[in-house]
């Protein structure tokens, strides 16, 4: 469902203001932060556990 509501918003950029545009930009940017953050996050969890049952 992302998909074509990513190619509408491509096509229908220019009808778009400009601060919602730019808004619109810094809120996937953001996104993609978190998404990465978050599997950054998740290795190190598990690092974290293997190394608690190792030293067992």
């Amino acid at each position: 469902m992302g998909g074509w509501v990513a190619k509408y918003k491509k096509k229908h950029a220019e009808d778009q203001d400009p601060e919602a545009a730019v808004e619109s930009a810094e809120i996937a940017r953001l996104r993609a932060e978190r998404r990465e953050l978050r599997a950054e996050m998740r290795v190190l969890e598990k690092t974290a556990a293997f190394f608690a049952r190792e030293r067992r």
